[in-house]
C-alpha cells in the first residue's frame, strides 16, 4: 500500500523553536569560524562526554538488562569510557585523532570524485572536469592538513561552520514557512470499492 506525502502546518510553538535554533546554529558557525581551535576543543570536550555516557550505559545494561552477551556489553562500555577519559585527559592528542579523521574522510571523497570523473564518458566534458577539479582539490586539502595541523584544526572548524550554518538556514527556512511533511496511507484497492 503506497503513502501519499501531503503539507501541515506547524504549531506557532514549533515555528518559534525552529527558528531560535536555526538562529542559534548560525551564530555557533560564526564563533567556530572566529574561533577555530576553540570550536574543535569544545566538540571534543561533548564527544568525550557522549562517549562516557555510552560507556555507563553499555556496563549497566551488561550487568543488569541484557541476558546474552553481558560480558561483551560490559566490555565495550569499559573500552568506550577508556576512549573518553583518554580523550579528556589528552586533548591535543584528539584533536589530532578528530583531524586526522576529517583529512582521510575528505581524502577519500576527493578521490571518489575523480575516479568518478575519470571513469563516467557518459556525462558532458565540463561535468566530468568540475569532478575532478573539486576531487583534486579535496585532496590537496586532506594533504595539507594532514601535515599542517594549524591547516587541520582550520579545516575541521570550516567543516563544522558549514554543516551548522546550512542547518540553521534550513531551520529558519522551515520556520519562516510553517510548513511541515505528513505521510498518510494511500487507499487501498479494496477501500476504494467499498466506498463506491
Amino acid at each position: 500500500m503506497g503513502r501519499t506525502e501531503y503539507s501541515v502546518r506547524s504549531p506557532t510553538w514549533m515555528r518559534a523553536l525552529r527558528i531560535g535554533i536555526g538562529v542559534v546554529s548560525i551564530a555557533l558557525s560564526l564563533m567556530t569560524i572566529t574561533y577555530p581551535g576553540l570550536a574543535v576543543g569544545t566538540a571534543v570536550l561533548f564527544v568525550s562526554i557522549i562517549l562516557l555516557i555510552i560507556g555507563i550505559e553499555q556496563i549497566a545494561g551488561g550487568l543488569f538488562l541484557y541476558r546474552n552477551h553481558r560480558a561483551a556489553h560490559a566490555g565495550i562500555g569499559i573500552l568506550v569510557i577508556a576512549l573518553a577519559a583518554a580523550a579528556v585527559g589528552f586533548p591535543i592528542f584528539a584533536v589530532f585523532v578528530v583531524i586526522t579523521l576529517a583529512a582521510v574522510a575528505l581524502l577519500f571523497s576527493g578521490i571518489s570524485n575523480v575516479l568518478a570523473g575519470i571513469g563516467n564518458r557518459n556525462d558532458h566534458s565540463w561535468a566530468r572536469a568540475v569532478n575532478i577539479g573539486v576531487g583534486a582539490l579535496a585532496v590537496a586539502i586532506s594533504g595539507i592538513a594532514l601535515i599542517s595541523p594549524f591547516f587541520g584544526i582550520l579545516l575541521v572548524a570550516v567543516m563544522m561552520a558549514v554543516a551548522l550554518l546550512v542547518y540553521g538556514m534550513r531551520l529558519i527556512a522551515l520556520g519562516i514557512s510553517g510548513r511541515t511533511q505528513a505521510m498518510t496511507p494511500a487507499a487501498s484497492p479494496a477501500d476504494t470499492s467499498a466506498a463506491a
